[in-house]
């Protein structure tokens, strides 16, 4: 999921934080739409609910009705670490290694 805190705020602009994260507004629909990421937090229906329905209208319209405006990195999505940590759960490979990167490698998608 996009998220974005406090301390990014140089690199979108961001209308109102909650616990220190980005409440995402319309303003920002064109940067979302163009995200790898399925899901954006944090979204807040009661500050801005065009963000929700217009985000709920872009997923479906790429489910439903394959309006794909670019194409779905399914290796992206195989790489993340709880990805292979749940898959791991459903068929355990004991080479299988958690990582965990310290917050500073942590990086923005």
């Amino acid at each position: 999921r996009t998220a974005f805190w406090y301390r990014h705020k140089k690199i979108i602009h961001c209308p109102w934080y909650r616990h220190g994260v980005c409440v995402f507004g319309i303003e920002n629909l064109q940067y979302l739409s163009e995200r790898k990421s399925l899901v954006a937090n944090k979204p807040y229906p009661a500050f801005d609910y065009a963000i929700v329905d217009c985000m709920h209208e872009l997923l479906f319209n790429r489910t439903h009705l394959d309006q794909v405006d670019h194409n779905l990195d399914l290796q992206f999505y195989r790489s993340l670490e709880n990805v292979r940590y749940h898959k791991n759960l459903l068929n355990p490979n004991p080479d299988y290694k958690l990582r965990c990167p310290p917050r500073h490698e942590v990086s923005i998608l």
